[in-house]
């Protein structure tokens, strides 16, 4: 069960093997949707095999994304076989970027539909918890009402790369006024409701810690 913890003054959402869902207040009524939140995993000795990070929006709060019967889930997931993890830095890495990033809608056991979704960062650079802390993560999720479908895109990054982060977050912004897909966003088909904001991790050690949780609807 998720659990909260409080490291050095900061709680946090502590996931293993876990999902944080919560209905948003303005529900399904939503056609461009920023997720942000911060998040840090914890430090062990060695790579971590086989962890899934999924953050999306999913149909109620009954089935999400790690249920064997999911309602409907759309968003990224991040499902790589080995996070490599680098002491000197104080993150873990997909050692193959982008390539086990997709954004997806599942349905029941099957991801139903998918497509590659190009990631900002460093690698898919997760914090860990010896790292220089919890760093950012958003989502941004652009639905096309008439087409039936949403485009995505996600960033990871440290701390280390605010810099980074700041020009992704204003070419998104400035991005995000259109329903159009900009460069390494990806189109895929989607369902008629999704009101409730899903984030897990699949897996049980280590743990995943998240802070800082915010939902904005922008249109």
């Amino acid at each position: 069960m998720a659990s909260i913890t409080s490291v050095s003054g900061d709680t946090r959402l502590r996931l293993g093997n876990e999902e944080f869902m919560r209905r948003m207040a303005f529900g399904n009524n939503w056609k461009k949707l920023v997720v942000s939140f911060r998040a840090t995993v914890a430090d062990q000795p060695g790579n971590i095999v086989g962890g899934n990070l999924a953050v999306g929006v999913s149909s109620g709060t009954a089935a999400g994304f790690l249920s064997a019967s999911t309602t409907d889930f759309f968003g990224v997931q991040y499902n790589s076989a080995s996070y490599n993890y680098n002491r000197n830095v104080g993150y873990y890495s997909n050692p193959t970027n982008n390539n086990n990033q997709q954004t997806i809608r599942k349905v029941g056991a099957s991801i139903v539909a998918s497509s590659f979704s190009t990631n900002a960062g460093t690698a898919g650079a997760l914090n860990s918890t010896i790292g220089p802390g919890p760093g950012p993560v958003v989502l941004i999720l652009v639905r096309d009402l008439s087409a039936t479908t949403i485009t995505a895109q996600i960033f990871y990054g440290n701390q280390s790369t605010v810099t980074r982060y700041q020009s992704i977050q204003n070419a998104e912004e400035a991005n995000i006024g259109t329903q159009a897909p900009a460069t390494g966003m990806a189109a895929v088909a989607c369902g008629p409701l999704y009101d409730t904001l899903s984030i897990s991790w699949a897996s049980a050690s280590p743990y995943f810690e998240i802070s800082d949780i915010t939902t904005a609807r922008i249109e």
